[in-house]
């Protein structure tokens, strides 16, 4: 079943925490992602997000795999490793021109 709707996704939250992190304190809330809906607990917690709503939009609303899978992959070693590797941010770089 296809959602309607006009999708416009962009997110750099995992990067900023991390930029950010000496000059700000982090707070997020949590969201759930099911086949059905996305809801979010608005309650603030301490600390950086550990998940990437922004992936789980596309992925909600049926973005093809081979968009949302990479996506999924590098955010999910940028959480990993709280940088991107000179070799990523090349690779990133290089899908955007």
């Amino acid at each position: 079943e296809k959602k309607g709707g006009l999708v416009i996704s962009a997110t750099h939250d995992i990067e900023l925490t991390e930029l950010l992190s000496g000059i700000m304190k982090n707070i997020h809330f949590r969201e759930t992602v099911t086949d059905d809906e996305i809801l979010f607990d608005y309650k603030l917690k301490d600390g950086p997000t550990r998940t990437t709503n922004a992936i789980n939009l596309l992925y909600y609303y049926d973005f093809p795999d081979e968009i949302v899978e990479p996506a999924r992959m590098r955010a999910e070693r940028f959480l990993r490793k709280r940088n991107w590797s000179e070799e990523m941010s090349n690779e990133i770089m290089k899908s955007l021109s």
